[in-house]
């Protein structure tokens, strides 16, 4: 059985309950599998992921998951953050905050490290999301405010209008409607 088909049939056990995720992840840290796994290899995975999330997204959250520790193994960091954001993506849909804080910080270091703003302005935003989710509304404001210093910097529009309505929800969330309308306005 190639790698491919080997993740895919760990992510499908995982799902109906026939092994747990730990002992996936130690098959996948065996030295048979390590020694065949690439950065081409992970991203086709990543790849198919992306499409098997319409049909099992239990299924999708799993194989992004063994992915993400198989990219521990390899050496390509920009891989490494997009996983742990495309994971921190799928535990929101689980409800999984505090996991996808950890994953969303994980890759803001690597974009960082990387000097990649475009992903940097993602990870601030999506962190500003999830603080929203949890109404820590202060902590939210920061992380926005941030992704939109991040936009201006970049003079991405889109990513701007999307940081000042993020804004203007938070500060209706607090309570504060006028500011929350002046934002609002802004991103229009």
């Amino acid at each position: 059985m190639n790698v491919i088909n080997l993740i895919l049939d760990l992510a499908n056990k995982i799902v109906n309950e026939q092994i747990t995720l730990d002992e996936a992840i130690k098959i996948i840290h065996s030295p048979g599998i390590e020694s065949k796994l690439s950065k081409r290899i992970l991203s086709k995975l990543y790849k198919l992921s992306n499409k098997l999330a319409i049909q099992s997204l239990h299924t999708t959250y799993y194989l992004v998951y063994l992915i993400y520790e198989a990219t521990k193994m390899i050496n390509n960091k920009k891989f490494q953050g997009l996983v742990a954001f495309t994971l921190a993506n799928l535990s929101i849909n689980f409800a999984e905050y505090h996991s996808a804080i950890e994953l969303y910080q994980q890759s803001l270091s690597v974009f960082e490290e990387l000097k990649d703003k475009q992903r940097i302005g993602s990870s601030l935003g999506s962190l500003g999301n999830v603080y929203n989710y949890l109404g820590q509304y202060q902590a939210a404001i920061s992380y926005y405010n941030k992704a939109l210093d991040i936009a201006r910097e970049t003079k991405d529009l889109n990513s701007e209008c999307i940081s000042l309505g993020n804004l203007g929800s938070a500060y209706e969330y607090l309570g504060q409607y006028q500011k929350a309308i002046d934002f609002i306005e802004r991103s229009l």
